[in-house]
């Protein structure tokens, strides 16, 4: 080698010596006005002894000819010591024929360093081979190039091997590899090293093949500074490691680029366009297929940056964290508008439409179209997640061996919010419609609509959980698991979950136990405002909402509407439950065998039952009840405030409420009139008590509705005895603070209901209460007085009284309401307080209450005096107020007569028409008029007139009404 540089030295000296300067070339002077033409090989040649001049290329240039074909073949131009620092302007000719054979030499190329620019060049049937710093146009470059290509050729190295330049620290502009490239490290398409470098409108066709850092445009951008711009990529790719279509590794910036090669990578981290990004790539996308074994993405294999409005579409298989756009995606990391539409599979694990591992990362406002398949931890969207999930939705098929999810395979810590699937989820064991195993981590207002289909444990949106938080969640795929495991529409299983506002309208169908139109078993988790209108079909423990409910946290404000199909253990909430119910109902139909009930197959030990109802009909075999089939405790199991209206059938044990109950049950304040029949033991409200069975307090049935005359605890009614207006011995003790009456008998056929259920019932005006007030009698006790009329479904009046005007502090001074007599005329009632004390200040309340609860209305103030109370000394009339008032407002009519006279108020209409008239004793008073005349009608907006008449005082004053 040193022999053939030194012939080269000496063949420029002799030309140098033997001939002008201007010989060398075929004109010019070297500067910018006047460049060196070049249009020989030995014009060429000559470049080497003028590093900082001016050159421009007259023709084109065959370099296959000796002596430059000859041995190891052209010596670069330039090198570490003597760059060339000048400008080469190819002017759009060819230089064919290059050929360098130095296996071992550093810095090969056309030029070997260059630190100024060359331009309009195309190069063409290379073949140049080194070990380190390999380029067919430039070895080593710190300048610019611009539209310059290497067309047909070859060009093999070891590190920093490329098609045009080996390594790059400059800019290169609108320029184009064409020819195939081997090396070993770093080693691309067009550069094998960037930078720092700026690389715009550029591109590579030829095919890529190496070990490490490989790239179809770049092998390797380093540098924090670099950017690559508007290029692409269309030759094949092949590598070992950090293999990728445009780039194999990446520290720049990459803007509206794409690569529709094919990616080969037989080891670690390979992407359809880059392989590792450590920086941002936008407006980007790949269409190749890629294979490789780990980390393998359709647009990049491992992501450390941001990714932003990229899409890919090529198929993509490998051996684990495989995704159709990122392979995985590492902490901070952040993908924002991308989508895959192409097909996933691998041999092992973590398989994503999108992102086959989400480490700590974000996904915002993403998708994925293609079908995935996999083995383990396999997801339409992302195989396993630890990041955040935000705005997105996958929809292809998706299938695997176990824990399969549409969305994600397995949600460990992480965050998904606003997303869906809409893809069928196909698995072999444990799938989920959104999520297969979640550990920790939340959903929030997500949906699947695609069908779950597994052998072994399926949800709707979970298969298995622990401590996930679900809220505003719902599935309306159906669910089916044919062989053992616990399915749900919701979640299979689920442990130390929060689950709120979620429901389930698919079917969700299984053959073994543990099916629920929610949960097939839950462990110590909290579900609130769930609801299930699908259908339910399962074996043994199946509910409307869970196949068994074990849990320390009450079971609220749920409902079942779809029918339910099972064996043991059924019921249209919940097959087996070891918790609290309130607030929840079923209207499906529920078909099972021992036990079956409306609401629970089965409670025990901590079961309880509060404000629930059931009107679906029910059947079953031995304990089948309305509500519950069987209730075995330890004393502490409870049931009260809830009825039934369904049919009940079955054969042994068969109650209108309850099927059987033993060892310590409370029932009370709960109703049944759905019929009921059975072969052995059938009762109105209770088919069987028996082993201490229970109490059965203030619990009734229809007996006519039910055609039961008996009950193994319980009272029968007759029907009349039930609806409204109810027996004065019926519902005796109920709270009517929770129930109300039905007294349309529009809601439930008269019989009452629940309010927590009936919110829309009619707001009924009760009760008119005129007036209200307080005063002082001669043995100085207070005596409150007050008149109402209109008075409807009233229970009664109570009085408050405090030594401080905030209500909050008053208290009643009776247990027992005063009764009312429910009549339209106007009515007087008094009350004595004579538990005051003398020169204190007290103030008092009057409440009516009525079947659907209370209204407090005053105050009005008292002294208590130590001599004979103190009278108004003056008879006056105040102005009312508010005045106007709106229709259906209140206002007031301060009035004062004093000692020893009796007055009259009296209300007309501008037309003289009496409206109101009340009579008035001495003392303060308080008139407050609602509007109405002395018949409860309302009256109309306008103009209105008041009057006291008093021996000492006629006076009348105006007030306005306002629509």
């Amino acid at each position: 080698m040193k022999t053939r540089k030194l012939f080269w030295s000496l063949l420029a000296l002799i030309s140098v010596i033997s001939f002008p300067i201007y010989a060398q070339f075929a004109g010019g002077s070297g500067t910018p006005q006047d460049p060196w033409q070049v249009a020989t090989a030995e014009h060429l040649n000559q470049v080497r002894n003028h590093l900082a001049s001016w050159f421009v290329q007259t023709a084109d240039i065959d370099l296959d000819v000796a002596p430059y074909n000859e041995d190891e073949g052209w010596e670069p131009i330039g090198d570490a010591q003597s760059k060339f620092e000048g400008n080469y302007n190819g002017n759009d000719h060819l230089i064919s024929g290059l050929r360098i054979d130095r296996p071992d030499g550093l810095f090969q190329g056309l030029f070997g360093y260059l630190a100024g620019s060359i331009r309009n060049l195309d190069i063409q049937n290379i073949d140049v081979r080194g070990k380190d710093y390999v380029g067919g146009l430039v070895a080593y470059s710190e300048g610019s190039i611009r539209n310059c290509c290497s067309d047909v050729g070859t060009v093999h190295g070891d590190h920093r091997v490329g098609g045009l330049v080996g390594f790059s620290k400059g800019t290169i502009r609108s320029s184009r590899n064409m020819a195939n490239v081997v090396g070993n490290h770093h080693t691309g398409g067009l550069v094998g090293y960037n930078d720092s470098g700026l690389i715009q409108d550029c591109s590579n066709s030829g095919h890529i093949s190496g070990s490490l850092n490989i790239g179809g445009l770049i092998g390797n951008s380093n540098g924090g500074a670099g950017s690559i711009r508007n290029c692409q990529n269309t030759g094949d790719v092949s590598g070992t490691n950090t293999t990728g279509g445009l780039v194999g590794h990446s520290d720049a910036v990459i803007r509206n680029c794409h690569s529709t090669g094919i990616v080969t990578n037989s080891y670690l981290v390979a992407g359809g366009l880059v392989g590792r990004n450590k920086s941002t790539i936008m407006d980007c996308y790949a269409s190749g297929n890629l294979s490789s074994s780990s980390n393998a993405g359709g647009l990049v294999g491992e992501n450390y940056g941001r990714i932003d409005g990229c899409h890919s579409s090529g198929n993509i298989s490998g051996y684990q964290r495989t995704g159709g756009l990122v392979g995985c995606s590492y902490p901070n990391s952040y993908l924002y508008d991308c989508h895959s539409s192409g097909s996933v599979s691998n041999t092992y694990r973590d398989a994503g439409g999108l992102v086959g591992m989400l480490s700590y990362g974000t996904l915002e406002k993403c998708s994925s179209s293609g079908c995935v398949n996999g083995v383990n931890t396999v997801g339409g969207l992302v195989g396993l997640n630890e990041g955040s999930i935000v705005d997105c939705h996958s929809k292809g098929i998706v299938t695997g061996e176990y824990y399969v999810g549409g969305l994600v395979g397995s949600n460990n810590y992480g965050t998904i919010i606003a997303s869906w699937n809409a893809g069928n989820v196909l698995s072999n064991r444990i799938a989920g419609g959104l999520v297969a195993l979640n550990s920790n981590g939340s959903l929030q207002d997500c949906h699947n609509e695609g069908n779950v289909s597994c052998p072994s444990d399926a949800g709707g949106l979970v298969s298995s959980s622990t401590s996930l938080t679900i809220s505003n969640c719902y599935n309306t795929g159906n669910v089916n698991c044919s062989g053992y495991g616990k399915t749900g529409g919701l979640v299979g299983y689920s442990y130390l979950d929060t689950i709120t506002n979620c429901y389930n309208t698919g079917k969700v169908t299984a053959s073994h136990s543990d099916t629920g139109g929610l949960f097939g078993q839950v462990r110590e988790s909290t579900m609130q405002a769930c609801y299930n209108t699908g259908d339910v079909t399962g074996a043994d423990y199946t509910g409307g909402l869970a196949g068994r409910y074990y849990s320390l946290v009450t079971l609220s404000d749920c409902y079942n509407t779809g029918k339910v199909t099972g064996a043991g253990y059924t019921g249209g909430l919940v097959g087996q439950v070891d918790s609290s119910i309130s607030n929840c109902y079923n209207t499906g139909n529920v078909t099972g065998a021992t036990p079956t009930g409306g609401l629970a197959g089965s409670l025990y030990l901590r079961g309880t039952l509060n404000n629930c109802y059931n009107t679906g009909k029910v059947s079953g075999a031995t304990s089948t009840g309305g509500l519950a089939g069987s209730i075995s405790s330890n004393g502490t199991a409870s049931f009260g405030n809830s009825y039934n209206t369904g049919e009940v059938s079955g054969v042994k044990w068969v109650g209108g409420l309850l099927g059987s109950i033993s060892n310590g049950v409370t029932v009370s304040n709960c109703y049944s009139i759905g019929t009921t029949t059975g072969t052995e033991n059938a009762g109105g409200l209770i088919g069987r008590n028996y082993l201490d069975g229970g109490e059965i307090i203030d619990s009734y049935w229809d007996i006519e509705k039910s055609g039961q005359t008996t009950s193994d605890g319980g009272e029968g009614r007759l029907t009349a005895q039930m609806v409204f207006p109810h027996g004065e011995d019926t519902y005796i003790g109920w709270d009517w603070e929770i129930w109300a009456p039905d007294v349309s008998h529009s809601f439930n056929g008269g019989y009452p209901c629940l309010r927590s259920f009936y919110e829309f019932a009619p707001d009924l005006v009760n009760v008119d209460l005129n007036s209200f007030s307080a005063t002082i009698d001669a043995a100085n006790n207070v005596e409150l007085n007050w008149q109402s009329q209109n008075e409807n479904l009233m229970l009664g009046y109570r009085v408050f009284r405090s030594v401080n005007p905030d209500p909050a502090a008053a208290n009643p001074l009776t247990d027992e309401l005063i009764p009312a007599t429910n009549t339209l005329a106007p009515q007087s009632y008094s009350f004595i307080d004579n538990t005051v004390e003398m020169g204190e200040t007290y103030y008092y309340w009057l409440e009516t209450v009525d079947y659907f609860g209370g209204n407090l209305n005053g105050s009005v103030s008292v002294t208590v005096f130590k001599e004979v109370p103190d009278f108004p000394d003056v008879t006056t009339l105040k102005n009312a107020y508010p005045n106007p008032f709106k229709l259906g407002e209140v206002t007031n009519i301060e009035v004062s007569i004093k000692e020893g006279e009796t007055g009259t108020l009296t209300i007309f209409n501008a037309k003289g028409q009496v409206l109101k008239t009340v009579s008035l004793p001495q003392g303060s008073h308080s008139y407050r008029w609602n509007g109405r005349d002395s018949n409860g009608s309302t009256v109309g907006s306008g103009i209105y007139f008041y009057k006291l008449n008093t021996p000492s005082l006629t006076q009348s004053k105006k007030m306005v009404i306002l629509k």
